[in-house]
């Protein structure tokens, strides 16, 4: 962002300045150690563009390009949108996908997809290799009541007692 950020920390002896404080001091810069590039920011904000030239640069592996915050594992990845609109999602290999929170399949032998997606919503995707049998067990029914648990008229009572320590707001689906 184009904004005055008064120096707080700054790298001694950077490899590459990629931007300075008022003062003249890097404020973004980075550093080569061993086979990794370390970098450093002195604002707390960077703009998305340079983040996506940094992935780049390092060859890093871009799930959804859109800005939206995404985490991943080796066979799960999380979205949270942060505006409205069509997402792509780029997996590292092809699979089978499916939306955790809605039950369903989104796509077979695929490394990329697309969805549409209202703001600030969330999404969770699976696409490890026993996609297919984990929704099967999600679109298997809820128990009706949970065993020798709280159900949904205990909650008021069980909540303010402190013999649990905590509210349950809900039952899971699955």
């Amino acid at each position: 962002p184009d904004v005055s950020i008064p120096r707080r920390f700054y790298p001694v002896k950077p490899d590459v300045v990629l931007g300075t404080y008022d003062d003249g001091t890097p404020g973004l810069a980075a550093c080569k150690v061993g086979k990794s590039v370390n970098f450093f920011s002195g604002p707390w904000q960077l703009d998305q563009k340079l983040i996506s030239l940094i992935y780049e640069k390092c060859k890093v592996h871009v799930y959804c390009d859109t800005g939206d915050p995404t985490e991943a594992s080796d066979s799960l990845v999380t979205v949270h949108t942060r505006d409205a609109g069509r997402k792509r999602i780029r997996l590292p290999r092809k699979a089978t996908v499916v939306d955790v929170f809605n039950h369903r399949l989104v796509a077979e032998d695929t490394d990329t997809f697309e969805f549409d997606a209202p703001m600030h919503a969330s999404y969770l995707f699976y696409y490890g290799p026993d996609a297919k049998k984990l929704l099967n067990e999600l679109k298997k029914p809820a128990p009706k009541k949970m065993k020798k648990g709280i159900d949904d008229d205990q909650v008021g009572e069980t909540a303010g007692s402190g013999a649990l320590g905590c509210h349950v707001a809900h039952q899971a689906p699955f």
